[in-house]
């Protein structure tokens, strides 16, 4: 029987026009690259002494590894201080580095001139791991989590502080009054942050499911996984043979498996709402973000199918929980390394509760100015990336800025968040840990709301900034408040004996990760000391 592969064989004018097509791909490519690469020559380089091509070829693998962080401290250091820009020695593209003072105008920028999905399509090579959102799907996305999740938070706050202390009972389990007991904090975060958020994402009764809570844990580290495996690809073998990939095929694997969780109960919803009307009796809504997507797009002609409403659920798992964990992680670390000052948030949380008859409410946390400028500090000393916003201009004839730097098409431009935040010229004591920085900031007369946890600034980008600052950060906020009013209430904690320093943070590419494997020594308070 005569092959595939032999009947093309035979084809000479089909292997020419294959040879051509590809010929011409590559060299469309190289000549891309080489318009951008070639472009920014006013600005000047970190990391590259000498342009030439086999030293930007050189110089460019420093970009793609953790010494990156270097490169961008010597940037700072060097232009950044003084509000200019500059660039790193990047092989195909401009990657410049913005300071502050750029960024409140390019964070007004339309999508189509300056775009953030373009450098999050990147960055996840969302075409072959399924991240990818259209227009109409973020616009979808975004008006859930600002419409009806941030909206949400004032009458959930019971249902999200009594799963908070169900996740933390049981995976703190071990820990008593007797004694000390050392809890690897970041997996025990990760299962009580996921139990926590799927009590209003999926609802009461598949928040404990662990198949489910394990699924979307892991979610984020398989689409992780797939994309830097994908990135070690050369062009070509990535476009032709991505399904063969194993981290693709763990993925794949993965987000089946949580569809399958969510479609009997998307479909027993459906069903009963169906049979309610044909009854004519009431249908009565769960209050979560599953029905949330149900009421918005069930009659939607293509956003509409129990798939599709099951991938935003793993979108949302992706975007929220290993960022929250990640956060509450190192603030863990801080208070544990920092003791002296958990006295005083107790007494804040307990002072505050006094006032609400002992219930954990949205305006009663909003008062607590001490715990919110300690979760915000902890975010200062510990970003969670190296950039916090990123855009890639997309506007074919590329962005002239109001100072006059012309910004060729395909740059990808980045704030040097982390620089920012431990800059002497911008904060009092930079390197030191000082949880009531931002309280003592908000009794100044005038700014009684600057410096909050949820707020943006051109030089603060921890959620962003600008119209794609994270929607989410509002509940965000409710969690981890709600998650640390139960542990100062509840438990003590300290650095394990021995131990004398606050455990090290770890760089993975331009990623900061707390270490995973820290431990931290956890009492149950004595019963007359609870007081939630």
């Amino acid at each position: 029987m005569e092959t595939v592969f032999e009947r093309f064989s035979a084809t000479p004018q089909s292997v020419t026009y294959a040879v051509g097509v590809v010929a011409l791909a590559i060299i469309y490519n190289f000549v891309s690259y080489f318009r951008v690469w070639t472009a920014l020559v006013d600005l000047p380089y970190v990391g590259l002494e000498k342009f030439s091509v086999p030293a930007l070829w050189k110089a460019s693998k420093k970009v793609n590894s953790s010494d990156v962080w270097d490169l961008v401290q010597e940037g700072y250091k060097k232009y950044g201080k003084d509000d200019q820009p500059f660039k790193l020695p990047t092989f195909g593209r401009n990657t410049v580095f913005l300071p502050a003072k750029y960024w409140d105008e390019i964070r007004s920028l339309p999508n189509d001139v300056a775009s953030f999905q373009a450098t999050l399509n990147d960055t996840m090579e969302s075409k072959i791991t399924e991240v990818e959102s259209t227009e109409e799907e973020m616009h979808h996305s975004i008006q859930l989590i600002r419409g009806d999740l941030t909206q949400s938070i004032a009458h959930l706050v019971d249902d999200v502080q009594a799963e908070a202390i169900d996740a933390i009972t049981s995976n703190l389990s071990d820990v008593t009054d007797d004694g000390w007991t050392q809890i690897p904090v970041f997996n025990k975060v990760l299962n009580i942050v996921a139990q926590t958020s799927a009590r209003i994402f999926v609802g009461p009764v598949i928040c404990k499911d662990e198949s489910w809570i394990k699924e979307t844990i892991m979610y984020t580290v398989n689409v992780f996984n797939a994309a830097t495996s994908l990135k070690k690809l050369p062009w070509i073998k990535k476009k032709l043979f991505s399904s063969t990939v194993p981290e693709v095929k763990t993925l794949r694997a993965s987000r089946q498996k949580a569809f399958d969780i969510l479609r009997p109960e998307i479909a027993r919803r459906r069903a009963a709402e169906k049979e309610a009307k044909e009854n004519g009796t009431e249908w009565k809504e769960v209050d979560d973000y599953l029905e949330w997507i149900r009421r918005r797009l069930d009659s939607h002609p293509t956003m509409g199918t129990i798939q599709y409403q099951a991938k935003l659920q793993l979108d949302l798992s992706m975007a929220a929980i290993h960022t929250t964990s990640l956060t509450l992680t190192h603030i863990i670390f801080d208070l544990a390394a920092n003791p002296q000052y958990i006295p005083e948030l107790r007494e804040e949380i307990r002072s505050v509760l006094a006032t609400t008859g002992g219930k954990v409410t949205k305006l009663g946390m909003h008062k607590m100015s001490k715990l919110d400028s300690c979760m915000k500090e902890s975010q200062r000393m510990n970003v969670l990336g190296l950039s916090m916003v990123s855009r890639e201009i997309v506007d074919r004839k590329g962005l002239t800025l109001k100072s006059g730097l012309h910004l060729p098409y395909g740059t990808r431009v980045h704030t040097p968040h982390h620089d920012m935040l431990r800059d002497s010229n911008r904060w009092d004591d930079p390197e030191k840990f000082d949880p009531f920085r931002f309280h003592r900031l908000r009794q100044t007369p005038g700014k009684e709301t600057h410096g909050q946890f949820v707020t943006t600034a051109s030089d603060f980008t921890a959620f962003g900034h600008g119209k794609h600052a994270c929607p989410g950060r509002f509940f965000a906020s409710a969690e981890l408040k709600g998650i640390l009013i139960i542990l100062l209430a509840r438990y003590d904690l300290r650095l394990p004996e021995g131990v004398t320093e606050r455990p090290e943070s770890f760089k993975s590419g331009t990623s900061l990760v707390p270490n995973p494997m820290a431990m931290i020594d956890f009492k149950l308070r004595p019963a007359s000391e609870r007081f939630y």
